[in-house]
């Protein structure tokens, strides 16, 4: 039976299958919001500017006069609670971040469309196929990449060279990949790369395809490397850096297409967006204001171009605007705590938007009480928990840079991080040394050395934190 309950009415279920279960919603809803809580926050901010879907019912069961279990849309009620009143957000910070929504009360649903059904075993067997998968066709069948690009397309305006390319050749050759095992990240990593795709005889110009060589070649040579990836399930670690890239290339292909003259290109989608790994490289050179003009030497600090790109921190974002102003040779003593302190910030910023640093601190906590439970055994005295601890720079840098906790993937990425935290100068030690230190004198080549060596670097590692 449907029916409109009041939000106040909804409650949070304690026995949630997402967690261990707990006593009370009061306690269902601290779980939540500390394993999911910038999730919960993003949700809530989504339904803030949009509404609830009105085609997805609440699936509750009825608990008492009044009172209604909810069996699925527990992220939803919780989000929900937390817009009418943030008092229930015991962490300080994501309580700052709900307040800073500036909540107009009478835009959040009050009312929820829910089914109410007649016990929890009637609901579960619709709730397991919108959770568990494809269940042989029963189930939510996800999207995979390709269809995604698709959606974005339509919609959005948005789609990659590499859909691009699937698009023509499904058209020219009348035929269909499938879309879960063409892997669109590998495509577009190879034609990220000039040399790699001179094989397909394409060149990538306003983030358009346009075809270097005869079309109907560059259809097969196309096909080909679709064929490839999906029987050989190529992932994008086997194409990431330039050097595999090309060898995968040279050794599916042998030799390159002749070029030819003129280059019909595929319709005009200029406005399309994408990301880092799809960039055309050969057009790198010539804006990288990282390099000094006329040469191949990369400047030493900050530049205009990195300042204008990055995304994240507004403070973070204040600092590179001032700090590339100052001459980093007359201004050392300020320069060398900047970074440091613009360091920690942009790693700090990105942990806390993906959830990372709530993580944290739940391992923290559990650390702590796992000591304890061994320090009673042995009769020691417990050890108190720090009041509002937060994560220092090198706890950060431990958590990301353990690959048990899956924060970066991207293999070059890893690298780059190894080679700073473990295999590298210790440079978090080099940085604190001219905050902690009052006998450090910096020298007038420390900026520039450091943001060249460790900052440069470690800015484009965060943006890889998925």
């Amino acid at each position: 039976m449907k029916a409109n309950i009041n939000y106040k009415f909804l409650v949070v279920n304690p026995e949630n299958f997402r967690f261990d279960p707990v006593g009370n919603q009061e306690q269902a809803i601290d779980l939540m919001l500390e394993k999911k809580g910038i999730e919960i926050f993003n949700l809530a901010k989504h339904i803030l500017e949009n509404g609830l879907d009105k085609a997805k019912d609440f699936r509750v069961l009825k608990k008492d006069k009044r009172h209604y279990l909810v069996l699925d849309g527990n992220r939803r009620s919780t989000a929900l609670k937390c817009l009418h009143d943030t008092a229930i957000v015991k962490d300080k910070l994501l309580k700052d971040k709900f307040d800073s929504l500036q909540i107009d009360k009478t835009k959040i649903p009050q009312d929820i469309q829910s089914f109410i059904y007649k016990s929890d075993k009637d609901a579960a067997k619709w709730i397991k196929l919108d959770h568990t998968g494809k269940n042989q066709g029963v189930g939510q069948d996800p999207w995979g990449s390709a269809d995604k690009e698709r959606f974005g397309y339509k919609f959005e305006g948005k789609i990659s060279p590499a859909m691009q390319a699937v698009e023509e050749v499904e058209k020219e050759a009348g035929i269909k990949f499938d879309a879960k095992k063409l892997k669109i990240s590998t495509i577009n990593r190879i034609f990220s790369n000039p040399k790699s795709r001179s094989y397909l005889g394409i060149n990538i110009e306003k983030k358009k395809i346009v075809f270097a060589s005869e079309k109907k070649e560059v259809i097969g040579r196309l096909q080909k490397l679709f064929d490839k990836i999906i029987d050989d399930k190529i992932n994008v670690a086997e194409v990431y850096t330039t050097e595999k890239s090309i060898n995968f290339m040279k050794d599916l292909f042998g030799n390159k297409p002749k070029l030819k003259n003129e280059r019909p290109s595929l319709p005009d989608i200029s406005n399309a967006e994408n990301n880092e790994t799809q960039k055309d490289e050969t057009n790198n050179s010539e804006n990288d204001d990282t390099k000094v003009p006329g040469t191949l030497i990369k400047n030493d600090w900050i530049t205009d171009k990195e300042f204008r790109k990055y995304k994240g921190s507004d403070k973070v974002k204040y600092l590179l605007k001032e700090m590339k102003l100052i001459d980093p040779k007359s201004n050392s003593h300020i320069l060398m705590p900047s970074l440091r302190v613009l360091l920690e910030i942009s790693l700090y910023h990105e942990l806390f938007e993906k959830g990372y640093i709530q993580k944290i601190i739940t391992k923290y906590k559990n650390d702590v009480k796992i000591k304890n439970i061994q320090r009673v055994k042995k009769g020691a005295a417990i050890i108190e928990q720090k009041r509002n601890w937060s994560p220092s720079f090198r706890e950060m840098l431990n958590y990301i840079s353990n690959e048990d906790n899956n924060v970066i993937e991207d293999p070059a990425a890893r690298i780059t991080l190894d080679k700073l935290v473990k295999n590298g100068d210790d440079f978090i030690t080099d940085l604190n040394i001219f905050i902690h230190n009052v006998h450090s004198i910096s020298g007038k080549d420390d900026p520039e050395k450091t943001w060249r060596k460790f900052g440069r670097p470690f800015l484009n590692i965060i943006k890889k934190i998925k």
